[in-house]
């Protein structure tokens, strides 16, 4: 005769597995607010091991799909966000929130038609959804931006400078920038300037490279029959990588730069290292920070080490018309030879930039640099651009 000691326990560990499941499935019910939070802290990478950990254990859950292509596309991975937003689509043709999802990322990647479509569906299928009205006044937007710009932009202006210790300079040149793919770019420049009774004609071209998503690299050169007021040659090379933020909060993400510039004149040469970061805000404002560590050689004197700052804000004021106010310390501009000779400056200024019309606008400045000594110039230009 066989005695069951724990009548209980044969049925205990029966329910014993159901429960835990039970109580694991109840303590992970809150993930997607764990997401948000990191989300919301910029820790993209945590939220998407969180993502993947609940997926693991419950494989069809498609709100975990969906969250999974989100942070695909907010870490820039806009070809597999895309295949995961389609596949979850198969299942749910008219999920309004997925629809959404997979405009965001095709306005990204400046497939606008594609993305108005899909807005098209998404507003039928919410047609109370105020953000799905915004974001297809968006993307319509950006589809005309883009039908306007066209593949060059050819440039030319004007700038005059008024100095208080000498006679008062000017530059005139043209500009030619082309979008040839969405990997590269070219550029190509010609500028005259009149300088302390001399004039001097320069010429530059460079090159833009997209190497990855987030990174992308330009190099240029440039050489003028100087007449000792501007460099002989020059050359530059900078490198930006996009890096993951946060799509939400106040910052909506950050491109960090380094430039690299070589600038020979007749009697100096300068060599400028310049670590920055383009800082992209709500309502499309942008902040320009950059920080300076240059040399600068002449003959028969030991090379003088100098450093210089520039931050530049840049406001959207109204559709087609946009603003910027910057300030700038130290030598940030070496452009021409009387720059190297000073060794402080202060520098404030701003400017606009006007929509004339589809594909054509204008850009005017206004400087005020100060120099030790009492020295002052003030600088102001305009010009013109089209698209074609």
């Amino acid at each position: 005769m066989r005695l069951n000691l724990f009548p209980g326990l044969g049925r205990l560990t029966l329910l014993l597995p159901v429960a835990l499941a039970s109580l694991t499935a109840q303590a992970g019910a809150d993930w997607p607010a764990r997401i948000r939070a990191l989300v919301d802290a910029g820790d993209l990478a945590q939220a998407m091991g969180v993502v993947d950990e609940w997926m693991h254990a419950y494989p069809q859950d498609r709100d975990a799909k969906a969250w999974h292509a989100r942070l695909q596309a907010w870490n820039r991975r806009w070809a597999e966000a895309e295949a995961e937003y389609r596949a979850l689509l198969v299942a749910a043709p008219q999920d309004p929130d997925l629809l959404m999802g997979l405009a965001d990322v095709l306005v990204w990647q400046d497939r606008h038609q594609e993305a108005l479509a899909l807005l098209d569906r998404a507003c039928a299928a919410a047609p109370d959804r105020e953000d799905c009205r915004t974001s297809k006044a968006r993307a319509r937007a950006a589809l005309e931006d883009s039908r306007a710009a066209g593949r060059h932009e050819f440039r030319m202006g004007a700038g005059v400078d008024v100095l208080n210790y000498a006679q008062n300079a000017a530059a005139f040149g043209a500009a030619m920038d082309s979008r040839w793919t969405r990997l590269f770019r070219s550029s190509a420049a010609l500028t005259r300037f009149h300088r302390f009774g001399q004039s001097a004609t320069r010429v530059e071209g460079g090159g833009s490279f997209r190497l990855t998503s987030r990174d992308a690299l330009t190099v240029g050169a440039g050489l003028a029959g100087d007449q000792a007021i501007v460099p002989r040659y020059e050359a530059q090379i900078e490198y930006g990588r996009g890096l993951e933020v946060a799509r939400r909060g106040p910052l909506r993400g950050i491109e960090a730069t380094f430039m690299q510039r070589w600038m020979w004149f007749r009697d100096a040469r300068v060599a400028v290292s310049a670590p920055g970061a383009v800082i992209y805000l709500p309502r499309d404002w942008q902040w320009f920070s950059r920080v300076s560590l240059s040399k600068v050689s002449m003959a028969g004197l030991q090379p003088d080490w100098r450093t210089g700052t520039l931050n530049r804000l840049t406001v959207p004021l109204r559709r087609g018309l946009a603003g910027h106010v910057l300030f700038a310390t130290g030598l940030e501009n070496f452009g021409t030879a009387d720059q190297v000779l000073f060794s402080v400056s202060r520098t404030i200024g701003g400017g606009v930039r006007v929509r004339v019309a589809p594909g054509q606008e204008l850009l005017a400045f206004l400087h005020r640099q100060t120099f030790a000594q009492g020295r002052a110039m003030t600088s102001c230009g305009l010009s013109y651009g089209f698209r074609f």
